[in-house]
């Protein structure tokens, strides 16, 4: 009995002098696990909600250097409509939007800001390292975060590379030209989605009615020229996309139209 008080007396001084037993290691090791794996649950929808806003602003900038910033609508301007709007077409890839793919006249980059790249190629990877999908159409994909986050540029093709612009002319007086818009044509300039520029004519209705179809987004300049004395007015028209009908009112004062 001497003996064994002793030697619990030796164990107890062991563990005081020796510190954690590998069993308390054990019990100390389960217990942060199980601490930090509530702590990981608990934190991983605000990591994952701050990497989905980030993919959609990474996205957002894409989209504008594509197609341009439809949210200032009336108030774009020619710099506002991105590749699409310079070019006629959409890229055919992301690189399109750094360097002009094929020596384009109408190509006007580079369409991304410089603050958005200065990790270079960065902006084409999402906050989970993954790339973010496009191919020469109107969505982008991320996927990193293990579902599909898309940001959609527009409804589809024909909103950004086939509206309608639909003009009307009307004197200094307000009326109609009549019979004297036998004498009125009209032509636009608009890139042709291959690095130059095409132009479609028009004919004036006797209410002062024109319009052009398949047009891409962008702003465009229309001139229009009376036949007989050779008189002309030109106007920038903006062609936004999804509009099947842009109505534009101009005012000319040609010498043998009586306006």
């Amino acid at each position: 009995q001497v003996y064994g008080k002793g030697m619990s007396n030796f164990v107890t001084s062991f563990r005081s002098s020796a510190g954690f037993t590998l069993i308390d290691i054990l019990v100390a090791i389960i217990v942060l696990s199980v601490v930090s794996t509530v702590a990981f649950k608990t934190i991983q929808p605000s990591i994952d909600e701050s990497g989905a806003l980030e993919a959609k602003a990474e996205m957002a900038s894409l989209a504008r250097a594509i197609a341009g910033d439809f949210a200032l609508g009336e108030n774009m301007t020619g710099s506002s409509f991105g590749y699409v709007g310079d070019i006629g077409a959409f890229p055919s890839s992301f690189a399109d939007l750094a360097t002009n793919p094929g020596g384009y006249a109408t190509w006007n980059g580079p369409y991304i800001r410089d603050d958005f790249t200065e990790d270079a190629g960065g902006h084409l990877i999402d906050p989970w390292g993954a790339a973010y999908a496009y191919s020469a159409g109107v969505t982008i994909t991320s996927t990193g975060s293990g579902t599909s986050i898309v940001h959609q540029l527009a409804g589809n093709a024909a909103d950004l590379l086939s509206v309608s612009l639909s003009c009307t002319i009307r004197g200094a007086n307000g009326s109609p030209p009549g019979a004297d818009s036998a004498n009125l044509i009209a032509t636009i300039t608009y890139p042709d989605g291959a690095g130059s520029m095409a132009s479609d004519t028009a004919v004036v209705s006797s209410i002062g009615q024109f319009s052009f179809s398949g047009l891409p987004v962008g702003i465009y300049s229309v001139r229009v020229v009376e036949l007989i004395a050779g008189d002309t007015t030109e106007v920038a028209l903006k062609a936004l996309p999804g509009a099947t009908s842009v109505t534009k009112n101009i005012s000319m004062r040609l010498s043998s139209v009586s306006f």
